[in-house]
């Protein structure tokens, strides 16, 4: 495991352990809190997708070189983790985490 692959498993790792300490009740009121997060989500992805994907792939993941490293990366990198767990079952973390293992190559 990379030390990128270890952050992001480490922080999966905090959340989960977190998050299943919360009542059902707590849990439900913070998914009903991210809806409007998640729609966020899926309009950049759209908008990058179509303005930057070929840029981006160049750039940041063939080159090997990275820009996303900034402040604001990194809490909404944090942010998404909190989002992604909060909202994916025990057995999609669960494969999540085994990838993160495996060399990258």
């Amino acid at each position: 495991m990379n030390a990128y692959h270890k952050e992001q498993s480490d922080a999966l790792y905090i959340v989960r352990r977190h998050l299943s300490t919360f009542s059902s009740k707590q849990r439900q009121q913070l998914e009903s809190d991210v809806a409007g997060y998640l729609g966020f989500r899926e309009e950049a992805a759209s908008f990058l997708s179509t303005y930057f994907s070929e840029v981006c792939t160049q750039k940041c993941y063939k080159s090997r070189i990275s820009a996303c490293c900034s402040r604001e990366g990194i809490i909404t990198f944090f942010a998404d983790v909190v989002v992604n767990a909060l909202m994916s079952q025990d057995k999609e973390i669960d494969l999540l985490l085994e990838v993160l293992k495996k060399p990258n190559e």
